[in-house]
């Protein structure tokens, strides 16, 4: 056809180019919301807490929350980790930050936060 733009590629659209595409890199972040239905990992916590039989209000666990980030940031070595040590991490210091130094609740929080993840 004259004066019609044809792709040297049919299935691609032609404003994209046949050159292969290279991924540089793949960000994440600790919000979260790829790995469960669109909700973001501080509200996850949240009904975690709850469901764990811990009384502690929404600021409680906002401010935990937003230590362990803080923390994990600061930290070089968390980009290293997988989703299981991440949360271990993750978990760890919100329990720190509350003042909590209870194994069980830490096991319950890191399992069910990464079985929901699955």
């Amino acid at each position: 056809m004259r004066g019609v733009a044809t792709s040297p590629c049919p299935a691609i659209d032609p404003l994209l180019t046949c050159q292969a595409m290279k991924i540089r890199a793949v960000c994440f972040d600790f919000g979260g919301t790829l790995d469960a239905p669109g909700l973001h990992w501080l509200e996850r916590f949240a009904a975690l807490y709850g469901a764990a039989g811990c009384a502690f209000s929404w600021d409680e666990i906002r401010a935990a929350f937003d230590h362990a980030t803080r923390l994990a940031y600061a930290d070089h070595s968390v980009a290293g980790f997988g989703m299981q040590p991440l949360i271990e991490f993750h978990v760890d210091r919100q329990l720190e930050y509350l003042q909590v130094n209870d194994r069980h609740i830490a096991a319950r929080l890191v399992n069910d936060f990464v079985g929901t993840s699955r």
